[in-house]
This record gives structure tokens, C-alpha cells and sequence, in this order.
């Protein structure tokens, strides 16, 4: 068992030698330090917030502007709320796009003290 273990960590870095090696420093290669660039990343943080923030407060405003229903009494309000149901239910897809093909099978499959299970098909 020792030597399987042995052996399959030799394997796996034999495999992994080429990603060990070019993951080392070339003399040739450009590096910098962290310092020379962190104005330019700290700007572009601030830059990325502040456009977050931007399109965030302009989704808070559409939505407190797009929601408008009617509570003066029951029947205006479901009047007022039906274009928002009918453009939910088109973003969900629903009602399916096709007729129901054939008849609803449900079948009882299991049952505990919270809940029955039913299979539906």
C-alpha cells in the first residue's frame, strides 16, 4: 500500500514536471514590482465600483419606477397587476408553448409525516 502511494506520487510529478518548470522565473521574462502598478490598479478598482454603484442605482431607480399598482381597493389592484403577470409569465415561458399531449398519470409513491410524494407523468 506504501509503495502504491510511493509510486503515484512519483508518476503525478513526473507529469507535472513541465508545469513546474515553466512556472519558475526566466531571466528573460518582464516582472515589476507590486508597487510600480498598484496606482493603476487601485484606479481601475475605484473606476469598476463606481460603475457597479452607477448601473446598480439605475436598476433601483427603474424598478421603483416600473412597479406602479393600483391599491385604492382589491379589484384595481388585480386590474393593475395583470400586464405584470402576463409579462412574467411570457419570461418564464408560460403557458408551455404547446398543447399537453396524452393524460396526467400521478401515482403515489411514498408518504411521511410532513408530506406525500406523488410520481406525475
Amino acid at each position: 500500500m506504501k509503495l502504491k502511494i510511493v509510486f503515484i506520487l512519483v508518476l503525478s510529478s513526473l507529469f507535472n514536471l513541465p508545469t513546474i518548470l515553466y512556472a519558475q522565473e526566466l531571466p528573460e521574462q518582464y516582472r515589476e514590482k507590486f508597487s510600480d502598478s498598484f496606482p493603476i490598479r487601485k484606479q481601475q478598482h475605484l473606476d469598476l465600483g463606481n460603475y457597479v454603484d452607477r448601473l446598480i442605482a439605475e436598476r433601483i431607480q427603474k424598478t421603483l419606477t416600473f412597479f406602479k399598482p393600483d391599491y385604492s381597493s382589491v379589484d384595481c389592484y388585480l386590474n393593475s397587476i395583470s400586464k405584470y403577470r402576463k409579462e412574467y409569465f411570457k419570461t418564464i415561458g408560460y403557458p408551455p408553448p404547446y398543447e399537453k399531449v396524452g393524460s396526467l398519470e400521478m401515482k403515489l409513491v411514498g408518504e411521511d409525516r410532513y408530506c406525500k410524494v406523488y410520481r406525475v407523468w
